[in-house]
């Protein structure tokens, strides 16, 4: 329901999708007189503090650096206010409380709002609502907020899956309650030796 406002950044054509976004923020933010609507212009939200929107928010950092010399002289880095939702307590919450706390400290060294323990509830041309109560305006809205398994999966013939739908499997990947069925990727939940939480969905578990 919330695509029209807050694109995904799951494949080519998304990550093209938001570059026009965001080039068309700056366009706008460069012709606008008044400095109240050129602030607004250059307010961009990511959903979701994983690895893809922490990554996201620090590549829009980035280009508020790089942009300055292609000729938008009207726009400073420090005007453009990024900030990063997350519902969890802390970003990167797959990894240790140690380093989702480094991350949070380098994100904000760059200037990057990190909003915990916020979950989106509603999306609008202007901006995201929260559970809380919270409103933050937003001319650029991108969903990252994790992966969910195809629905089909949840309960299929009997195998064990877990609240997104993932066929939670062992160490070798057999599915707990068919060993002749093996599953790997987004759509499965592995478990780490010594360690309580499953497999991050991220490209280094992967590889």
């Amino acid at each position: 329901d919330w695509a029209a406002h807050a694109p995904s950044l799951k494949a080519l054509e998304d990550a093209y999708e938001i570059r026009r976004r965001v080039l068309l923020a700056y366009e706008r933010a460069e012709r606008e007189t008044d400095p109240a609507k050129r602030a607004e212009w250059l307010t961009f939200a990511v959903i979701g503090g994983g690895a893809t929107g922490v990554e996201l928010a620090a590549e829009l950092n980035h280009s508020a650096h790089e942009l300055t010399e292609y000729g938008f002289d009207q726009i400073k880095p420090e005007n453009v206010t990024i900030t990063i939702l997350e519902a969890a307590d802390r970003v990167l919450p797959v990894l240790s409380p140690k380093a989702s706390e480094a991350i949070r400290q380098q994100l904000e060294k760059l200037n990057i709002r990190v909003l915990t323990g916020e979950m989106v509830t509603q999306i609008t041309e202007d901006g995201l609502h929260t559970k809380s109560g919270k409103f933050v305006p937003a001319s650029l809205k991108v969903w990252s907020a994790g992966i969910k398994a195809p629905e089909f999966l949840k309960d299929i013939d009997g195998l064990e899956t877990n609240r997104i739908h993932q066929l939670v499997v062992k160490r070798n990947l057999q599915t707990t309650r068919d060993d002749n069925i093996f599953a790997f990727g987004d759509c499965a939940q592995c478990p780490r030796q010594d360690a309580s939480t499953p497999v991050p969905p991220r490209a280094q578990s992967a590889h």
